[in-house]
């Protein structure tokens, strides 16, 4: 057995403890869209008009935009099929994006985002809206953060709902519309990411050796 004395043990534990950090705070990305270039395949859905992408005035750089028509539908950006498919490894993980109106003004409530797969559609309502700056949203992807089946009145979903609803995702929808008055209803949508929920496991192997030689550092260090 090793034995490491007191003074090496204090020495090498906050070293042990960055690489415990590192390894927990790599969550993989199982897609993003930044929009720096074009539209990255995103569209909308319902009643929008002049949905384009924009080189300027992103967070930073590009994004994309659309206005409302006024038809008393709410519009969506729709998610392209990067982000679809077996999305399982989202689970537990987050969703995030910025997003920011023209006008922040004459505000109602719906579904802010809408996952569907399997015939089953999973909502979410976050409970504030985007300001006339770049506003962040971030929501976890389980049970337990309060997404409803159908619609946000909807029962509780559970974590049957998720496997099946993420193990074919076929639309992510992000709400794009907020007021209810007609005439000047912008937003712009940027920095869309999608994060696995379950962090890769270290070889316990390569972690010892990690482990062993920062040791050996610390050890040095106190020579």
């Amino acid at each position: 057995m090793i034995r490491l004395s007191r003074r090496l043990r204090h020495a090498a534990l906050p070293a042990l403890f960055a690489l415990s950090s590192a390894a927990s705070a790599a969550l993989p990305t199982l897609a993003s869209s930044t929009f720096d270039s074009d539209t990255e395949g995103w569209t909308f859905l319902n009643d929008a008009r002049y949905f384009a992408w924009s080189p300027r005035d992103g967070n930073p750089d590009g994004h994309i935009h659309g206005t409302d028509i006024g038809n008393d539908q709410t519009w969506y950006y729709v998610a392209p099929d990067a982000f679809l498919g077996n999305k399982l490894a989202a689970l537990n993980g987050t969703l995030s994006y910025d997003m920011l109106q023209d006008r922040a003004t004459g505000q109602y409530d719906a579904a802010d985002v809408i996952l569907i797969g399997n015939g089953v559609a999973l909502v979410w309502e976050f409970d504030y809206n985007p300001a006339e700056t770049w506003t962040h949203f971030s929501v976890t992807l389980n049970p337990s953060a309060g997404w409803r089946v159908g619609d946000p009145l909807g029962d509780h979903a559970t974590d049957d709902d998720f496997h099946t609803v993420l193990s074919d995702l076929s639309a992510l929808y992000i709400r794009g519309e907020y007021r209810n008055l007609t005439g000047f209803d912008n937003s712009g949508l940027d920095n869309v990411v999608l994060l696995a929920g379950v962090v890769p496991e270290p070889a316990p192997a390569a972690l010892l050796l990690g482990g062993m030689a920062l040791i050996g550092v610390a050890a040095r260090r106190l020579r």
